[in-house]
């Protein structure tokens, strides 16, 4: 007999399966003599409603077909809709829809140590059933550095992530996508990550209605003091909204538009949440004493 938390989780399969698909890419790569020829890739996808996938960016990055493998064994030639390098995310669209679709989270709830579960079709073999694997949340806010760039604010899980999986779901216990897998680190055993599924939402919305992603921008780096709250600023680049807020290297941002500001990456997602042209307040300290700035950001090019 199993027990509940096994049958949270097989349940959780049986839902979440038919949303899941394998996507098998052809790009054409080139030898030492210049030849084309054909470089076979493999990733997963999660059906998300209105005959769209989610996928990463890199799944699909310069591929030039793309194929949906569906778990009832249905093939189709998915059309790429929009992808967006920064966020490694990206949007096929299925010509027939798809026969189910799973709910985005409120990613914002997760807590660290709650079940998460991570299903896709690793290698390519949806056909022989998904891979499952099942472990917890065992970090949030994660930064990682990747090929195309810092990505910032993701899930950290031990449920383990096989190559294939990139793309897939990364699910709670009542089935809903909390994220979507983008990374694991070859060199930390069992240590994977997900873009949160508020993240997800946001990027697919804005893909949807405009086909690309329009972020704000304040051009400074910051990072979390050693001790206590706050985000230091590292670096202002020149020209940036930061600059003209007279920022420096060195101060402290305690709060944004009056609410405290934790570390540096709650700055990230906080600056993240507003649109170019919001003006926004920042209450500094540092060697010039405490202090309150406006900055109005600018689109980030």
């Amino acid at each position: 007999m199993l027990t509940a938390l096994e049958s949270a989780i097989t349940g959780v399969v049986e839902t979440a399966t038919p949303a899941v698909v394998s996507i098998a890419t052809v790009q054409v790569a080139r030898d030492a003599r210049r030849r084309p020829f054909p470089v076979a890739g493999v990733g997963s996808g999660v059906c998300i409603g209105r005959g769209l996938v989610v996928t990463n960016h890199h799944v699909i990055d310069g591929a030039k077909s793309a194929r949906v493998v569906l778990s009832d064994g249905r093939r189709a030639k998915a059309a790429y809709a929009f992808g967006d390098r920064e966020s490694d995310l990206a949007l096929l669209r299925l010509p027939d829809g798809e026969p189910a679709s799973l709910t985005l989270a409120d990613s914002d709830a997760l807590r660290v140590g709650q079940i998460a579960v991570a299903i896709g079709s690793p290698y390519g073999l949806l056909l022989s059933g998904p891979t499952v694997t099942a472990g917890v949340v065992s970090a949030l806010h994660r930064s990682l550095e990747g090929p195309q760039g810092t990505m910032e604010d993701l899930i950290q899980t031990d449920a383990a992530i096989n190559p294939g999986n990139s793309g897939g779901p990364l699910l709670d216990t009542q089935g809903r996508v909390i994220g979507v897998n983008t990374a694991v680190i070859p060199y930390a055993q069992g240590i994977g990550f997900a873009i949160p599924a508020n993240s997800v939402r946001r990027v697919v919305e804005e893909l949807v209605a405009n086909g690309r992603v329009v972020r704000p921008w304040m051009g400074l780096r910051a990072a979390t003091p050693q001790e206590g709250e706050g985000a230091v600023v590292v670096s202002v680049e020149p020209g940036s909204p930061a600059e003209e807020a007279m920022l420096s290297e060195g101060e402290v941002v305690r709060e944004m538009d009056g609410e405290p500001v934790e570390n540096a990456p709650a700055l990230v997602a906080r600056i993240r949440s507003r649109r170019p042209g919001d003006v926004v307040r920042l209450r500094v300290e540092g060697r010039r004493g405490a202090r309150t700035v406006t900055a109005r950001l600018a689109e980030k090019s």
